[in-house]
């Protein structure tokens, strides 16, 4: 297995697939699962301090939330990120069976609102330098192309195909919420 980052996020109250989410990361063999609880259920963003200093967090004081879902761990999974009374909203843990972590690893994150714009302009928390972090262990040394030109990989390079992908699964969730809200 070569490594790779998985970022797995999840959203509150375990409404939206937690129990697809817990299978997934029960089968990739990681000691992170969601609770079906809520962190600030009315959506009101309270800057969260209590951060663990590791490679994702690096350069992090606080971080913005919106109604998260908090986390058990178990085994070697560790809390980066935790709401004021103590229960983890961000976990790291080793993919099973990939090389050393930091950079093979999965986070998972009990609100899928922590790389919403929302919380980038108003400069209270550092949401943006998360998202960064979580980015840079997909630089890599430049790889020749087709021809022997070489395309160095940089974090602009890198970053586009995360924001769609997470621009498809915020499409997919609204459209997955809309089907549920009409057909209660």
């Amino acid at each position: 297995m070569a490594g790779g980052r998985l970022v797995v996020l999840g959203n509150h109250s375990g409404t939206f697939g937690i129990n697809t989410l817990n299978d997934l990361l029960s089968k990739l063999g990681v000691g992170i699962s969601q609770n079906a609880d809520v962190y600030l259920i009315d959506f009101v963003s309270i800057p969260t301090t209590d951060i663990t200093a590791d490679q994702i967090t690096e350069g992090m004081s606080s971080m913005h939330f919106a109604a998260s879902s908090s986390l058990t761990l178990s085994g070697s999974a560790i809390s980066l990120v935790r709401e004021p009374g103590g229960a983890t909203l961000i976990a790291v843990d080793q993919i099973a069976g990939a090389p050393a972590r930091p950079c093979s690893d999965i986070v998972v994150s009990g609100d899928s609102q922590i790389m919403d714009d929302a919380w980038f302009d108003d400069g209270d928390g550092d949401n943006l330098a998360f998202i960064d972090n979580l980015v840079s262990c997909a630089a890599a040394p430049p790889v020749p192309a087709v021809g022997g030109e070489v395309y160095p990989l940089n974090k602009a390079n890198i970053l586009a195909p995360w924001l769609g992908l997470i621009l498809i699964l915020a499409i997919g969730g609204g459209i997955f919420a809309l089907r549920r809200h009409r057909a209660h």
